[in-house]
């Protein structure tokens, strides 16, 4: 029994430095991604930062963004989500310039900080914060090559 118990453990750490490995390289190759073509980047992105600690609201910005881009512009822009707090995700918000919790919409160097709505509208008013989270992709979209 003794045996398979250290089995177990021997086998849960292995797999766990594994993880680590595998997520630290993903980071790499995320900044990389983010930092490396950003000017020449005719995508569209958008990224949410959060903390480890979420409110509601928190949550709701990130489902509302997600459904937006999901619906609304699947395969014409990216999502993703970062963790600030998150040492192997910190690098990522870094590149960005972020190290707090943000909506950000990215096309090459243009940033379009949605922050402020979001947190305004996702509870109160979902549909406005959908216009105007639609509003500036399209900008965004239509602004080819700027």
């Amino acid at each position: 029994m003794k045996k398979i118990a250290i089995l177990i453990l021997l086998t849960s750490f292995t797999f766990s430095c594994n993880s680590t490995k595998n997520s630290d390289e993903q980071t790499q190759n995320s900044t990389s991604k983010i930092t490396q073509n950003k000017e020449e980047d005719n995508n569209v992105y958008v990224y949410y930062f959060h903390y480890t600690v979420r409110c509601e609201t928190c949550k709701l910005v990130e489902m509302l963004a997600k459904d937006i881009v999901d619906v609304e512009y699947k395969n014409k822009v990216f999502f993703d989500v970062y963790n600030v707090e998150d040492e192997y995700r910190k690098k990522i918000g870094e590149s960005l310039g972020v190290d707090e919790q943000k909506l950000l919409l990215i096309k090459g160097d243009k940033k379009i900080d949605l922050t402020s709505e979001a947190f305004l509208y996702a509870d109160s008013s979902p549909e406005k914060f959908k216009e105007i989270m639609t509003q500036k992709l399209d900008e965004l979209l239509q602004n080819k090559g700027e």
